[in-house]
């Protein structure tokens, strides 16, 4: 059973793919400083280092883009003060501002348009030859048009009229990314590839999604209308339940698992995963794994183990740059190349590019991964050692806990206690979260500032929801758990007792 949950947020979206109700992928975009890679920019040349083979892009970010270009290239091509067209292939890091590159592509859903870029290319994953042979016959109809095609593996699957309907389709986004680049001045985006809804639909809903899990019920129209598919057919994949949003608490709980260090295997092995800002270490330990009593088999087994997990806590965790991974300790060197060969074929399902190199004389393996996004602590945590959350991601679970409760207690105002620092955040850089609460939900919060709260509580969250009742001479004192109230004035409640 493979599902797709979906929970788009105020200021932070999540999506998630399942498996048999195990999170296999994880997207999480924070509004506020959404991605930028495959964004296109009208920029202008600040500079140029002939030593490095580079010029810095002014594209409108807080650091310049840099553009690398072949030596020879320089002088005829890139003086400062010239205006260019960019796409960033990569974001900024520490000192280092956005990579970009002049080679453009405007992903869609089964195809990837390269223009003035004249090459035809079929998904590696596409192994069968009739399909290969069929989608070379679909470019010659492209073939010589000045545009050049990635077919993506989702094609093979798709009728040819589907195809050739995505291509016209990207063929009329560049022609507007060109009209666009005519009139503005620089630095300016001509073209956002990082729309939320539309990059899910594109990267997440494969043909063997079973089900779709949405929290806003007008994402529907919107996911159909970029699938190209009729809203009916659509809707036998999505459940939409206006009163059942636990798919959302799922994800949500599952996030904070999957930042924890410790990483328990199902054999009782375990990962510890560190990460720095020059790399990541994951450490395998046997743990409560004794095995048969071939130690050396045992080893090679929780190795094996290991190296899943480790592909999809990378995955998960968004891990880049250098990893280092110190498997116990195999004195067989056929089994180190079993272990290299194993997780080189689990990296291989990795949108992102990876190199998987060997052991080093000491024993680790050593691999990269290409940065893509930021990695899920830094969008969760504004410092993770001391668990402090991002305003973000807690403005976000105040979204969900006041949905929750809005749903299940039939309320629809709710008072915020909040601690300064959260409080004078929410009514400046977040001012609009109130009545982006209101227009969407029909939910009205009132966010109140208190010494005595450490980051915020929910009026329903608070002891002072306890009750008092008395039934002839009983006395019945409780917390208030549920409360409905019906159009005859019937009252409905339900306490736990103290």
């Amino acid at each position: 059973m493979k599902e797709l949950y979906i929970d788009r947020g105020i200021t932070q979206s999540r999506a998630a793919v399942y498996i048999n109700g195990i999170i296999e992928e994880l997207y999480v975009e924070n509004h506020e400083d959404e991605s930028i890679t495959g964004n296109i920019y009208k920029g202008r040349i600040e500079n140029i280092v002939p030593g490095l083979n580079a010029a810095f892009v002014n594209i409108g970010t807080s650091k310049n883009a840099i553009l690398h270009f072949k030596e020879d290239m320089a002088i005829d091509k890139y003086k400062r003060g010239k205006e260019i067209l960019v796409q960033v292939i990569r974001e900024a890091s520490g000192d280092k501002g956005p990579r970009v590159s002049e080679e453009i592509s405007i992903p869609g859903k089964y195809i990837v348009l390269l223009p003035n870029y004249n090459h035809v290319y079929i998904s590696h994953k596409i192994r069968d030859v009739e399909t290969i042979n069929r989608l070379e016959n679909i470019s010659k109809d492209i073939w010589g048009s000045g545009y050049g095609i990635i077919f993506r593996t989702e094609a093979e699957s798709i009728e040819d009229d589907k195809i050739l309907e995505e291509y016209s389709y990207l063929k009329n986004l560049w022609n507007i990314v060109l009209k666009k680049y005519d009139f503005i001045k620089p630095p300016e985006m001509v073209f956002n590839s990082r729309n939320f809804l539309n990059y899910i639909v594109r990267e997440f809903i494969k043909s063997d999604i079973d089900r779709i899990c949405i929290n806003r019920k007008q994402d529907l129209e919107y996911i159909a209308d970029v699938l190209n598919k009729p809203s009916k057919e659509v809707f036998k994949l999505i459940e939409y339940n206006e009163q059942d949003f636990r798919f959302v608490n799922t994800l949500s709980n599952d996030m904070l698992k999957i930042l924890d260090k410790k990483v328990l295997l199902p054999s009782g092995s375990y990962l510890f995963i560190e990460s720095t800002e020059a790399l990541t270490t994951i450490d395998i330990n046997t743990g409560s794994f004794i095995g048969d009593k071939d130690k050396e088999e045992t080893v090679l087994k929780t190795n094996q183990e290991a190296s899943i997990e480790i592909f999809r806590m990378v995955k998960l965790l968004n891990i880049s740059g250098i990893i280092i991974i110190d498997y116990i300790n195999m004195k067989n060197n056929k089994n180190k190349q079993i272990i290299n060969d194993f997780i080189r074929q689990q990296f291989k399902k990795d949108r992102v590019h990876n190199s998987v190199y060997d052991f080093t004389h000491l024993g680790l393996l050593e691999m990269s991964r290409a940065k893509r996004g930021r990695p899920l602590n830094k969008l969760i945590y504004e410092n993770k050692s001391c668990r402090e959350y991002n305003i973000s991601y807690m403005l976000k679970e105040i979204e969900n806990k006041c949905l929750r409760y809005s749903k299940h207690y039939n309320r629809l105002e709710f008072t915020v206690y909040t601690d300064s620092n959260l409080y004078e955040n929410i009514m400046t850089a977040n001012s609009g979260f109130v009545s982006d609460m209101e227009s969407i939900y029909g939910i009205k919060i009132d966010f109140i500032k208190s010494s005595s709260v450490k980051t915020y509580i929910i009026d329903r969250d608070m002891k002072a929801e306890a009750i008092c009742i008395y039934i002839g001479d009983k006395k019945i004192v409780g917390e208030l758990t549920a409360y409905s109230e019906d159009k005859n004035g019937n009252v409905n409640i339900t306490i736990n007792k103290h």
